[in-house]
């Protein structure tokens, strides 16, 4: 990824990520019976190259912003073994048709 940082008075900054790239899977999540944007959800996910959890944020600091949708970096991984969301009401939800190379959304079940 790639980050734009704009400071009070400053000049934007545009930090490149030019170092190697692998796959990568982005999921933009949208609540139903929890909150509209999923803040909260624990997203797991695991390849043969290992595991990796994020977490569904939201507020980070006074003028400032951060990205809602959760990104995963693949590296070399061939394949998703799992992707699993935890979201705030308690649902636990396992998404199946995830692909690389895109964000997808994803929304919660009603029950």
């Amino acid at each position: 990824m790639d980050i734009a940082v704009s400071n009070s008075g400053g000049p934007v900054e545009l930090l490149r990520n030019d170092g190697v790239h692998g796959g990568w899977i982005g999921l933009v999540l949208k609540g139903r019976k929890s909150n509209r944007q999923g803040v909260g959800a624990k997203v797991t996910l695991e390849t043969e190259l290992g595991k990796q959890v994020r977490e569904v944020k939201a507020g980070d600091s006074y003028l400032s912003s951060s990205d809602p949708r959760v990104h995963f970096g693949l590296g070399k991984a061939k394949e998703i073994r799992r992707l699993e969301i935890r979201w705030p009401s308690g649902t636990v939800q396992s998404v199946t048709d995830a692909r690389p190379g895109r964000y997808q959304a994803v929304e919660e079940p009603p029950t």
